[in-house]
């Protein structure tokens, strides 16, 4: 897939939420989506990523599933009462 001016434009404008607990893969990742995105927020847990969604403005959130101070999924329904529209990727390094 190529990307055009106008999806290189709109990629820049989004803040993303990244949120890993295993530091190689954070980083890893992190500067990745920075090819793509100006501002990329990263959190090492959920209380972590709670202070960045408190003081930033973030449009999309990509989270692993296994995080050490509660469950992705858990995470997700605790925001779902809070903000309904905004879109949240997960990860998983397990097949089942």
């Amino acid at each position: 897939m190529v990307i055009n001016n106008q999806q290189n434009k709109i990629l820049k404008t989004l803040n993303i939420l990244y949120i890993e607990d295993e530091e190689s893969i954070k980083e890893n990742v992190k500067k990745t989506l920075e090819l793509f995105c100006n501002n990329v927020y990263d959190a090492e847990d959920i209380s972590n990523a709670k202070k960045i969604l408190e003081n930033k403005r973030v449009d999309i959130i990509i989270s692993d599933i296994n995080l050490p101070d509660i469950c992705g999924i858990d995470f997700i329904k605790e925001l779902r009462k809070i903000d309904k529209t905004i879109p949240i990727i997960i990860l998983s390094a397990y097949t089942d």
